[in-house]
């Protein structure tokens, strides 16, 4: 899912998510942390990424254009999307606002990872005073 969708995509954040409850259930608990890691590094660097291109976007434009779409692509190809027969008013919000409440996808691995160690660190425990 990662190369296809990025890193940060909902898809790929919840592939990674399930082939470390996957490990995690066979005790492969060093394997899980190294996937959720790996993960929370590429979420984090897609993040990165997506700044800077808007940054460097914005860069590029006067605050006139800033201001007013400067960005002829996106804005036409907001407009096609708009004026196309199958947009669905209703379903563009939902969409908008599930994203807008969505944590980020380096926010819910690195809490996957807090969670993951703190497993190990109380089980590691339990261990110790049998």
């Amino acid at each position: 899912h990662t190369s296809q969708l990025g890193a940060s995509h909902p898809r790929a954040v919840e592939a990674a998510r399930r082939l470390v409850r996957w490990l995690t259930r066979r005790g492969l608990v060093d394997e899980a942390e190294a996937v959720l890691l790996h993960a929370l590094a590429a979420a984090k660097a897609a993040d990165a990424a997506e700044e800077e291109d808007s940054e460097t976007t914005s860069a590029g434009q006067s605050e006139d254009e800033r201001q007013h779409g400067g960005d002829d692509r996106a804005t036409k190809l907001l407009q096609s999307a708009l004026l196309d027969k199958s947009f669905n008013v209703a379903s563009c919000l939902e969409k908008l606002a599930r994203a807008a409440k969505r944590p980020s996808a380096s926010s819910v691995l690195a809490a996957d990872l807090q969670d993951l160690r703190e497993d190990g660190q109380s089980s590691g425990s339990d261990e110790e005073d049998q």
